[in-house]
């Protein structure tokens, strides 16, 4: 017995793995005063600026802060609590300790990227192949037949769209809604159309 290769030649894509999609989400109500990511598939890197909110529950929560600081700075459980309300708002450390410094509230909060990769539409999936008509699965030959002409064609479900509905200034979002949908593209799938007879030949 010996191996000998057999070359199968077949259509296909090159599409995202769904397993590494993320959502950058809005950890609280507001409303947008600038918008950093502008168009579909624009590149984000983790750390990233991607917006600027406004939100008049994090406003309250800055001031409750800087008046405990101010008139009761004794009471660290209190001045804690308030410190950790902020975190749980989407305030990092670092946004917390300026408050303090400046000693009056920031109007507009910055939302950062968590994640590094390509932004996408909230509606956009990712691209996949048709499945092979039956005939043109049963036409093909086997091992000796390249499939050049009975190969299925190759569709995908949608088209990436430059003008794709993103978040824009000045709209309002709500607690836990989704501002960016974030495609990391470290890993990657490549989706062949096979005939069943050609699909025992591919490992």
């Amino acid at each position: 017995y010996e191996s000998l290769p057999a070359s199968v030649e077949a259509q296909g894509i090159v599409t995202y793995d769904t397993r590494y999609v993320y959502n950058i989400p809005a950890r609280i109500g507001g409303r947008l005063e600038k918008v950093y990511l502008k168009y579909a598939f624009q590149t984000v890197r983790k750390g990233q600026k991607v917006a600027d909110i406004y939100s008049p529950e994090l406003l309250t929560a800055q001031r409750e802060l800087l008046y405990l600081i101010e008139n009761d700075k004794t009471n660290e459980e209190l001045i804690k609590s308030a410190k950790s309300k902020l975190f749980l708002l989407g305030a990092s450390e670092k946004q917390v300790d300026d408050i303090i410094a400046r000693k009056e509230p920031m109007l507009n909060f910055s939302i950062l990227s968590g994640y590094d990769g390509y932004v996408v539409s909230e509606n956009e999936q990712a691209p996949i192949m048709a499945t092979p008509s039956v005939s043109a699965a049963s036409s093909s030959g086997g091992m000796g037949d390249t499939g050049m002409g009975s190969t299925p064609q190759t569709v995908a479900t949608s088209t990436p769209q430059p003008d794709a509905n993103l978040n824009r200034e000045g709209g309002y979002v709500t607690t836990g809604q989704t501002l960016f949908r974030v495609v990391n593209t470290s890993a990657l799938r490549v989706e062949l159309s096979l005939a069943v007879a050609q699909a025992g030949v591919v490992k």
